[in-house]
Order: C-alpha cells, then sequence, then structure tokens
C-alpha cells in the first residue's frame, strides 16, 4: 500500500500531524502500537488533571472548617478512578480508531517495523510512503533497583486506576510527574514522602520555582528528601536510601510510585534499516527533527 505520508505513534502529536496532513488531502497511514491518544489521553494530561481537580476539592473541603462549614466525609478511591475514566470517555468519542478512518485516515493497530528508508511492515502488509513520522513517545523509566521487581509499584501507567487509597505513598522521581502526583495524593488523604537524587525538585525549572514549590508542599504536609539516592527495597514494604554524606536511612511505605524519567519507545522499530542513526538510545535529528537518513 503507497501513502503520502505515515505517521507512527497515535499520541499527541501524531494525531494533530495525521489530522492536518489529512486537511491537506494527502494520504495518511496512521499506526499505534497501544491506545488512540498516547500519554495525554491514557496516562498522563487528561486523568492527571481528573485527579487534580477532585484531590483540590478533597483539600479545600478541609479548610471549609475555617469559614465555618462543617464538612465530614471520606475519599472512596473506587469512585475517583470511575470519575477519572468518565473523563478520558469525554475525550475518547473523537480518539478512537474509527473516527479517524471516518475522516479517511487508514489505521493500524500493532507494531510497525521498518523495512527501508520508505517502507514499513504492520500487521503482515508493507507501506510505503514518502514521507515517515516516528512519533512514538515515550514510557516511565524504571532504575535499576535491587528489590523492585518484588515491588507492586505504580508508574503514571497504572496509578490512575488504583481503587484503594494508600496510607503513606511513597514517591520516586521529583519531577513534574512525581510532584504533581504526590501533591494529589496527599490532598486525598495519604501521607506522601518524595525522595529526589538531585539537589532540588524539579531541577530542570527554576531554582526559585522549585524553593517556593518546596515550601508549599511542606507546609501541605509532603515529606521532601533532595540530595538522596535509593540504594534498595529490601522487603515490599520498605526501602533504604542514603543522603550526600552516605548515611543510610530505612523509610516504610504502603504503596511506591515510580517517577524516575522517561524511556525513548524506538525498541523493535528496526530503525537501523531505514538508515536512522541512534545514540545512546536517543534519535539523532537536525534542527528541523530529521533523522540522519
Amino acid at each position: 500500500m503507497k501513502y503520502d505520508i505515515i505517521v507512527l505513534g497515535a499520541g499527541s502529536a501524531g494525531l494533530n500531524i495525521a489530522s492536518f496532513m489529512n486537511t491537506l488531502k494527502l494520504k495518511v497511514l496512521l499506526v499505534e502500537k497501544h491506545l488512540i491518544g498516547g500519554d495525554c489521553l491514557n496516562y498522563g494530561c487528561v486523568p492527571s488533571k481528573a485527579l487534580i481537580s477532585v484531590a483540590h476539592t478533597a483539600a479545600q473541603a478541609r479548610k471549609a472548617g475555617q469559614l465555618g462549614l462543617q464538612l465530614e466525609g471520606t475519599i472512596n478511591m473506587k469512585k475517583v478512578a470511575e470519575t477519572i475514566a468518565a473523563r478520558q470517555e469525554v475525550i475518547r468519542v473523537h480518539e478512537n480508531p474509527e473516527y479517524f478512518r471516518q475522516k479517511g485516515i487508514d489505521v493500524e493497530i500493532g507494531s510497525p517495523g521498518f523495512v527501508s528508508k520508505n517502507s514499513i511492515v504492520i500487521n503482515g502488509k508493507e507501506c510505503r510512503a514518502r514521507r515517515i513520522v516516528i512519533a512514538t513517545g515515550s514510557r516511565p523509566f524504571i532504575p535499576l533497583i535491587g528489590g523492585i521487581d518484588k515491588v507492586n509499584y505504580f508508574t503514571n501507567e497504572t496509578i490512575f486506576a488504583n481503587r484503594e487509597l494508600p496510607g503513606t505513598l511513597l514517591v520516586i522521581g521529583g519531577g513534574p510527574i512525581g510532584i504533581e502526583l504526590a501533591q494529589a495524593y496527599q490532598r486525598l488523604g495519604a501521607n506522601v514522602t518524595v525522595v529526589e537524587m538531585e539537589k532540588r525538585i524539579l531541577p530542570k525549572e527554576d531554582e526559585d520555582i522549585s524553593r517556593a514549590l518546596t515550601e508549599v508542599l511542606r507546609k501541605e504536609g509532603i515529606d521532601i528528601r533532595t540530595g538522596v539516592r535509593v540504594m534498595k527495597f529490601p522487603g515490599t514494604h520498605s526501602v533504604i536510601i542514603k543522603d550526600q554524606e552516605e548515611r543510610e536511612e530505612t523509610l516504610s511505605f504502603d504503596r511506591v510510585l515510580v517517577a524516575a524519567g522517561r524511556r525513548l519507545n524506538i525498541e523493535g522499530l528496526d530503525l537501523e534499516k531505514a538508515g536512522i542513526k541512534v545514540n545512546k538510545n536517543k534519535i539523532e535529528v537536525d534542527n528541523y527533527l530529521r533523522t540522519t537518513n
């Protein structure tokens, strides 16, 4: 099958590219390995903001007493998970395979692999195009920590389906994902500890922003540990951390969220068959995001 453009990945980038090219009357093939919508719909923007909204309401309810409103209640995590799923379904009405097929875009669900610079194989079919866009996104990076394989940990791909509020939540990683979920769970009623190996949370942001947010989060009750390394999990509910002075401490938790960075989804694409160079698990591109081929 011949196309003008093949888009690998149906996340935010891939969907926008495929839709725009379709408006130009180009013949488009959209390929997705898992779920249409990518991280934003399934594991990021949509579910996280739904969770944050619920958590914000819970936090405001706890402060209602200061205004003379006496409110009581408990968090029903099953209902919270259902609320998140309902928000996602609103978006899925126009982010599903059939929706794009009706617009004239061919959609294949499966694992693609390059055959040459201008062709791929998907579901046993070879497809060619003048241009191929790689927009396969990323997934959670799971660090090689001793004992982590024995721990029933969350990532951003699993936590939004959680139906039980943990008494204590350990968050590994003080980046955007870890911090927003840490605050949400603290506001829902968990006791949250964040461990970050850099000297401050949100290390890629300006230092004054990091400092101000740290103060806010600590006032909300979150235990933030920076400049520490996670050494190992001696049990399924405990972890050993070490600070910059090599002092070790054991922390206990009910559940743990791993938010220690991202890893590109490029395995299995057979990039070398297309002449695409990869360096340290990253695709080499120029200033216009063009690959080496």
